[in-house]
């Protein structure tokens, strides 16, 4: 069978379709408008269908045969790319790099780990990191911005492919001073009287709320911060409680004053904590060991997570 149209071909349509104008996929390409509409014209041709539609002021719209070639284009592509890396020589490898997420709560423990072990494999790859909150890193990874990213197992969409990293249960964080900071547990609705601090991020905030609540107690939610630091702060210096499944080892915060951790009875149930991905990044062989890394790294460390 011969084949009529070309990777760039498909990759200039690629760039329109995601754009939505010749000019700007000419621009991000660094060839002509000229250029551009020279190739997917040949493309269309080539494969006897029209794909696209250009609209004076409104850019361009896909026709069906184009929305169904963009889809299958984008992997071809992909594939394409790791081919490419699968017999190049090592010094080609940072050719593609590979762009990893992390919730901003795990990622001073979970991702420095994970880096360096991938750092160590592969020292040419280049490796984008991303630090934010999940929703924000879910949205990446479903558009294609991000290859993986470590995230709470909580809400994630169906498209998305997951590996369970590790499991914490979550436990109540309090300053020395408490009235219940030397028990070995302590129940929410001893809690009930004592002002929450809670933190205001997403999916730990949802958790935190939901298992109070489904303790018996309204909880007396006295300050909401965005901020890991800040929250063990107020903590610290007795102003509330906290709750969080993270932090197995609690001493003290930045500024040294002590905080204690403190087990809750009945024990609840476990959070999951997963490394995911969208679909089309498990043809990326890196994507696959980088999962694999992760999995590997928790099989041999008690202390992920802390």
């Amino acid at each position: 069978m011969t084949i009529g149209y070309t990777l760039a071909q498909l990759q200039y349509f690629c760039m329109v379709a995601e754009l939505g104008s010749f000019s700007a996929a000419a621009s991000a390409q660094h060839v002509s408008a000229n250029a551009v509409s020279s190739a997917i014209t040949a493309l269309e041709e080539s494969l006897g269908t029209k794909l696209c539609v250009r609209r004076r002021a409104h850019g361009v719209a896909l026709t069906s045969s184009g929305q169904i070639l963009y889809g299958q284009a984008k992997d071809v592509l992909a594939r394409a790319e790791e081919l490419f890396l699968s017999v190049a020589d090592d010094d080609t490898e940072s050719v593609r790099p590979i762009s990893l997420g992390c919730d901003s709560a795990l990622a001073s423990t979970v991702l420095v780990r994970l880096v360096e072990t991938f750092a160590k494999r592969h020292p040419r790859v280049a490796l984008k990191v991303v630090v934010d909150p999940q929703d924000v890193l879910v949205g990446q990874l479903c558009d294609g911005e991000l290859d993986c990213a470590i995230l709470y197992d909580s809400g994630l969409p169906t498209i998305l492919e997951k590996r369970e990293l590790y499991r914490r249960t979550a436990h109540v964080v309090l300053s020395k001073q408490h009235r219940l900071s030397s028990r070995k547990s302590v129940n929410l609705r001893e809690l009930a009287q004592d002002p929450l601090v809670l933190l205001d991020i997403n999916p730990s905030r949802d958790y935190i709320l939901r298992l109070i609540r489904g303790s018996g107690v309204t909880p007396d939610v006295h300050y909401e911060v965005s901020d890991r630091e800040i929250a063990k702060a107020l903590v610290a210096r007795n102003l509330g409680y906290s709750v969080s499944v993270l932090d197995p080892v609690v001493d003290r915060n930045e500024s040294g004053l002590a905080l204690v951790r403190v087990p809750i009875a009945p024990k609840p149930s476990d959070e999951a904590m997963v490394i995911a991905w969208a679909a089309a990044s498990s043809a990326n062989a890196r994507v696959v060991e980088m999962v694999d890394i992760a999995t590997q790294q928790v099989a041999h460390s008690r202390a992920w997570g802390g």
